[in-house]
């Protein structure tokens, strides 16, 4: 009820924002995706849709690579990014909210028939890994001594990256465990068909967030984290 009643008492004190917000995602299932009506869906995208109704901001979502909806969110004011990692790397460029789904982990992947093994960031060094242009992965692994070009592969999306695997043109490919069923019943593969090797960036937290670009107004900002944690105490604790 209090948080209920600061939203109105930001209303009547004129700060309320006015404008339509920027949604900025990517295809990135089942978190958020593109049906086959045009439709941005996903479980991150439903509750996203929730917290801003609770907000009562205009806003329009668009599906871009995520190479673009991360340059937006980064270098405009008032762009809301889902679905994104929080890592120390990211704290300071966003105003965070999270979590928006449940902690995914995310492997290099192979598929089971290549006999190469590695248990070590180090052994990947020697192979060629396909990755998402500046996704969590992507900057997690230029971090730690990976090149692109060299043991990296980048492209503008996964499905990209997916082919590149079953033509045998890269090694491994960074994936979402979350993501990686709907992946390949899309290209009608079989999940016994792949292998998950190491686990990437474990010391970080793979709790899916929204985002709000730093120089957003502090009136939306403060709008956005009363409507979340009002969407927050709503959910069920298994949540």
């Amino acid at each position: 009820m209090l948080k209920i009643l600061a939203l109105i008492l930001l209303c009547f004190a004129k700060i309320c924002f006015a404008g339509k917000l920027m949604v900025v995602t990517e295809n990135f299932p089942p978190f958020n995706y593109q049906d086959e009506q045009g439709s941005i869906q996903g479980t991150a995208s439903k509750n996203v849709k929730e917290v801003l109704a609770l907000a009562g901001v205009d806003y329009d979502i668009s599906l871009y690579p995520w190479a673009r909806s991360y340059h937006l969110a980064t270098q405009q004011e008032e762009v809301l990014i889902y679905t994104i990692f929080r890592s120390a790397y990211r704290e300071q460029k966003f105003h965070w909210f999270c979590p928006i789904a449940k902690p995914t982990k995310v492997f290099l992947y192979k598929l089971r028939k290549n006999p190469l093994s590695i248990t070590s960031l180090e052994q990947a060094k020697n192979y060629r890994i396909g990755v998402m242009r500046n996704d969590n992965s992507h900057q997690y692994l230029l971090r730690k001594g990976f090149t692109n070009g060299i043991n990296l592969d980048v492209a503008s999306n996964e499905a990209t990256n997916w082919n590149k695997l079953f033509a045998g043109r890269i090694d491994f490919i960074a994936q979402s465990e979350h993501s990686l069923a709907f992946r390949l019943a899309q290209f009608g593969k079989r999940p016994e068909l792949f292998a998950a090797t190491i686990e990437l960036h474990p010391e970080e937290n793979n709790t899916p967030c929204m985002a709000l670009s730093k120089a957003s107004s502090s009136e939306l900002v403060n709008r956005l984290q009363l409507a979340f944690d009002q969407w927050q105490a709503s959910q069920p604790s298994s949540r």
